[in-house]
């Protein structure tokens, strides 16, 4: 996969827990009208689907049309639900904040329309992460889900490259529809059939705050403690981070390749201790059994080095590629503070 530039989300799911709550009063509504029907059986036949499939659907079903306000109320049943029990699904404000902040653009599209789009956004406090120009309903394409439509206009929109696109689903249907426009598709699993997505060719998300480690997270922006997420990602969006200079290029590759190396370091002093520990502790060499065991020092010295090199590597990053680079840069960087003084980035 090429650089990355844009994030699209599906809503219903993925940002906002709404899944159980409309099939609830979908299947409430289809029983009432004479086609018994459990949340399961509205969740595996017509989760995913456009509210003209789903009355289609039971109309079949039914062998007789449903009554002309049957989908009015319906909606409007499902919007009073909505405004009692819809929540945002665990991290989902987090990892939106996350991708922004690191200057990958971001977008909601859904199968929905986009009148729900935006009141589920908009009741799960999630709206602020998305402009309206970012939101995009299958409504407004020739095709939904499964086909490629919906997620082609939106990158087209967001001015991405369907190849530079990452699309995170819940449904078969969204993640084929990912794949056809050949973008990478992550099927996100929490309240859905895993093995139909494992099979739909996702990679699969257990958590959303899996997604960042899984699109590529590799290095540390180091970023003033007073600095609040949002002043971070309003940089971000302008700043060369989006774009990297060439000439900033090697720089983070070579930091990419020092990180890892370093780990290596820091994990064989661990095996030294184990190995030499377990030794000890079980009397077979009884020489090491007081004091402070050699490898004990190997592993303190290895973690001690690659913590001051990595905060080395990170300073050199910042100095090179942030556009915070002016500002001032503590140099004791090998405390526990480094952990609150940076911002994972995407490659």
């Amino acid at each position: 996969m090429t650089d990355l530039q844009l994030v699209i989300f599906d809503c219903d799911g993925v940002l906002v827990d709404s899944e159980v709550i409309a099939n609830e009063v979908l299947a409430r509504a289809l029983s009432a009208e004479g086609l018994p029907t459990t949340l399961t059986d509205a969740r595996r036949d017509y989760q995913g689907l456009l509210l003209a499939e789903i009355v289609c659907k039971a109309q079949t079903r039914l062998d007789r049309p449903l009554p002309e306000n049957w989908l009015a109320r319906y909606e409007r049943l499902r919007g009073e639900a909505f405004q009692r029990d819809l929540r945002p699904v665990a991290s989902a404000a987090e990892v939106v904040q996350r991708i922004t902040a690191a200057g990958v653009a971001v977008c909601v599209a859904s199968q929905g329309k986009l009148e729900k789009t935006t009141l589920s956004l908009s009741l799960c406090g999630l709206d602020r992460l998305f402009s309206g120009e970012a939101l995009f309903s299958a409504y407004s394409v020739p095709r939904g889900k499964p086909y490629p439509d919906l997620f082609l206009h939106a990158a087209r929109v967001m001015g991405a490259e369907p190849s530079s696109c990452a699309v995170v689903e819940d449904s078969p249907s969204g993640l084929a529809a990912a794949i056809s426009a050949g973008m990478r598709a992550f099927g996100y699993v929490a309240d859905s059939d895993e093995l139909a997505m494992r099979r739909a060719g996702a990679e699969v998300l257990r958590s959303l705050e899996e997604l960042p480690r899984l699109l590529g997270a590799q290095l540390l922006w180091l970023i003033s403690p007073s600095c609040d997420r949002e002043s971070v990602a309003r940089r971000s969006r302008s700043s060369v981070l989006r774009s990297p200079r060439r000439s900033s290029r090697a720089s983070w590759m070579t930091a990419i390749a020092a990180r890892s190396a370093i780990g290596g370091v820091a994990r064989w002093g661990n095996r030294q201790f184990t190995r030499r520990n377990s030794l000890t502790l079980s009397g077979s060499n009884p020489r090491e059994r007081t004091g402070r065991h050699p490898s004990t020092q190997a592993r303190c010295s290895a973690v001690k080095l690659a913590t001051s090199v990595e905060s080395a590597i990170v300073l050199a990053c910042v100095r090179s590629c942030s556009p915070l680079a002016s500002r001032p840069v503590s140099a004791s960087l090998s405390s526990p503070e480094v952990s609150r003084r940076v911002l994972v980035i995407f490659r």
